[in-house]
């Protein structure tokens, strides 16, 4: 009977090999929201002062949220750039071998939090894969010790990665605040890196984003940092306001 099963066993994997097709459990929810992340995730820079066709300088990392090309990142990225030159860089889903550059205007700044939204001038859907956040967070100490992944296009030296790099981690704690806001945070057992901040933290559970990374977490004290990372936490309300916004200013 044992030789039976191991010989049905092998007439399967011979098959798969001849049809291209893989079983069931190599296609694992894990790996499904590591694809997710990285077919989500864009660079996102400013354009030097001699206009669209030059790069310039890459300020950190965002994820589309919806088909209309929308990017969730961090506000604090812009704190020291002209808004009218930004842009987003990403790699399209239907080829993995190329860039595509989009100028993008900022449609809303929480003032609450280190959250902004992005949207470009053109919007190519079909090339784009968005991440869905949560609709609701409870609360946030439910979320310690839960496992989630990172995704972004971190810098090593002085240069970025042209490449999304996907990290894994836990809630490791839902006691800290932002020094500058005093918005709540979700504190992740992951040493801070440049240009990590503004990737979406996803919830591995559900496949769900639930946090914007900000970078290193300081004391509100000394303005010291922690060397872990912290995130923001965002919802589908906090995509609504600034559809809302968007929705006002073009009245």
């Amino acid at each position: 009977m044992a030789g039976r099963k191991n010989l049905q066993h092998f007439g399967l994997v011979l098959l798969a090999l001849l049809t291209g097709c893989t079983f069931p459990y190599t296609r694992s929810k894990q790996h499904r929201i590591f694809k997710n992340i990285r077919d989500a995730v864009v660079h996102v820079g400013q354009f030097d002062q001699f206009g669209e066709s030059e790069i310039g300088q890459l300020l950190g990392s965002g994820f589309f949220v919806d088909q209309d090309c929308s990017v969730a990142t961090a506000k604090h990225l812009f704190e020291n750039t002209d808004k009218k030159r930004i842009y987003i860089k990403y790699i399209p889903i239907e080829d993995r071998n190329r860039f595509q550059t989009l100028a993008v205007e900022m449609i809303y700044e929480d003032e609450n939090k280190d959250l902004a939204f992005l949207r470009p001038k053109n919007c190519y859907s079909k090339t784009i894969k968005p991440l869905p956040l949560i609709r609701k967070l409870g609360g946030l100490s439910s979320l310690g010790g839960e496992t989630v992944f990172v995704g972004g296009f971190p810098r090593l030296g002085v240069e970025s990665v042209d490449f999304p790099i996907i990290r894994k981690s836990i809630i490791a704690s839902t006691e800290f605040t932002d020094a500058q806001t005093g918005s709540a945070l979700l504190l992740l057992d992951l040493i801070g890196a440049p240009g990590f901040s503004g990737s979406p933290v996803v919830l591995k559970r559900t496949g769900e984003v639930i946090g914007v990374v900000i970078g290193s977490i300081k004391r509100p004290a000394t303005g010291q940092h922690y060397a872990f990372e912290g995130a923001i936490p965002i919802t589908q309300a906090d995509y609504e306001v600034a559809l809302l916004n968007q929705h006002l200013k073009l009245k």
